[in-house]
């Protein structure tokens, strides 16, 4: 399932290419806007772009490997997918370990390009949720007092009660006063649904630093 909001966004210099692409977005009822400059299409990126990009290697000036290293720098969230007839095995390997979610090579089938497009929208609709949520979660840690901040990253570590006090040199009663509090800010209703919701936005349980 794609967002409404989902755009196709191509940067390609092959015309034929793009009259056929045109029609199958179309055929779809998927929106595409398409880049033949890579100068015009790095002035207009803008990293809330919702929805993919179809990126060809072999463009003149920039190619399309530094493009996307360009894109990486810039915060780009969306998927990648290289497109062009001109791969060989070392720029495959660069791409993919840029990030790429795939590469195709051209001529293309139709019915394949559009299975990948297709996916590539899901995870992006999948990443894209995962973003917003984690965010969520930053800023409900950054209302945590420094503290409360401490007793969490205590029963993260997997600590009791009674060891957080010792460790924080505090009374039992003061942890669950501040235990009591932080679960209340983070929106959570035990320390199973704690440790569930920071697991899944950080997977190795160490809280970013918050400003």
């Amino acid at each position: 399932m794609t967002n409404t909001c989902d755009t196709i966004f191509v940067l390609d210099n092959d015309t034929p290419f793009e009259a056929e692409l045109k029609q199958l977005l179309a055929s779809e009822k998927l929106p595409c806007r398409i880049f033949t400059e890579t100068s015009d299409f790095l002035d207009a990126f803008n990293p809330t772009w919702s929805g993919l990009l179809l990126l060809e290697l072999r463009l003149p000036r920039i190619d399309g490997l530094e493009v996307q290293r360009l894109l990486n720098e810039r915060g780009n969230q969306m998927p990648v997918i290289i497109i062009t007839a001109h791969a060989d095995v070392p720029m495959t390997i660069r791409a993919m370990k840029q990030g790429a979610f795939d590469l195709i090579q051209k001529p293309c089938d139709k019915g394949e390009l559009l299975r990948i497009i297709k996916n590539a929208l899901s995870l992006a609709n999948e990443n894209r949720k995962k973003y917003h949520k984690k965010q969520k979660l930053l800023q409900r840690l950054q209302r945590l007092s420094p503290r409360e901040r401490q007793v969490l990253e205590k029963i993260i570590s997997g600590g009791l009660n009674k060891t957080i006090a010792d460790d924080l040199n505090i009374s039992i009663k003061t942890v669950e006063y501040h235990r009591a509090r932080l679960m209340a800010k983070m929106r959570v209703h035990s320390a199973t649904d704690l440790m569930r919701t920071i697991y899944r936005a950080f997977p190795e349980g160490k809280l970013p630093r918050v400003k």
